[in-house]
């Protein structure tokens, strides 16, 4: 068997294993580190390493739904892990990251998302001073350098004192706590922020874009060709590949990885073992929406 297609030892291996095996290689999760990933994750990183200053710097981040945040996000806390005591409570928390409810929440139901993210008791009389306190009490102690609010967006989803009310308390957390606070979310949480020039004025707006350029989607298409254990090298044109993966994902780096999978499957499934055009043919496809 030729595998000298396979760029690591690793992908070499791997294309040794069952057709279970490698199914499973194929569909778990990836990191492309593509350059505008690069960019925003050594900004994040960037902020991580701050000083601690009176008026921290903080990120807006947003992109369509499958354009790689929740990758982004994934991928920083993996470099950086919470660590947990033996009573399943928080020890050691280098980034605080919560996800908005689907509709904007009055303020002590947003304190809540924070106190179930430091797995703190949230007892039943809690209002918002007194979820404060728990958290002016614990925070400091847990080394926590970044705040991360993803889905942010949503905070549209609700009335206009709802959000001026949450808008208010990400200011005063800021203010608080003197944290970066990275903000997630699809590109209507801009309009979110207009609503507050003060605010706007404190966060530096980073947006995902769409990869519809032939070099940098070729250079993830390379990479997978190089990693993925199929046991043939792949006949199809790398440029026609290429073309096919921009054209059905629509840019998205999210779609661009099912639809790579995908085809990998359908290599394995057919016997063919490797791209081709057959592969494109046959397969079966159709783009996820994007909401």
């Amino acid at each position: 068997m030729d595998i000298s297609h396979l760029t690591t030892d690793k992908a070499r291996q791997d294309a040794l294993l069952s057709v279970p095996e490698r199914r499973r290689i194929i569909l778990a999760d990836k990191w492309f580190n593509y350059d505008g990933a690069r960019e925003l994750m050594a900004h994040m990183e960037w902020l991580y390493e701050h000083p601690t200053v009176d008026r921290p710097p903080n990120m807006l981040l947003t992109g369509d739904s499958n354009s790689g945040k929740s990758a982004l996000l994934k991928r920083l806390m993996s470099k950086y892990p919470s660590r947990y005591d033996p009573n399943d409570s928080a020890d050691y928390v280098p980034i605080l990251r919560i996800d908005m409810p689907t509709s904007c929440p009055p303020v002590k139901l947003f304190l809540a998302e924070f106190i179930s993210a430091l797995r703190l008791p949230l007892l039943s009389n809690a209002t918002a001073v007194t979820m404060k306190a728990q958290m002016d009490r614990v925070l400091p102690k847990l080394g926590t350098k970044i705040i991360i609010i993803d889905e942010f967006q949503t905070i549209l989803n609700g009335s206009p004192k709802a959000a001026i009310n949450i808008r208010d308390e990400l200011t005063l957390l800021s203010n608080r706590y003197r944290l970066p606070i990275i903000l997630t979310g699809m590109d209507s949480a801009r309009t979110v922020m207009r609503g507050d020039p003060q605010l706007d004025n404190r966060f530096e707006k980073f947006q995902i874009k769409r990869i519809t350029d032939q070099k940098t989607a070729g250079a993830i298409v390379k990479k997978w060709l190089g990693e993925c254990p199929l046991q043939k090298r792949s006949t199809i044109d790398f440029w026609l590949l290429t073309d096919h993966v921009i054209r059905n994902s629509g840019g998205l780096i999210g779609h661009m990885m099912a639809f790579l999978q995908r085809a990998s499957e359908f290599a394995i499934d057919s016997g063919e073992e490797s791209f081709t055009e057959n592969t494109l043919r046959k397969m079966r496809w159709s783009m996820p929406k994007s909401i």
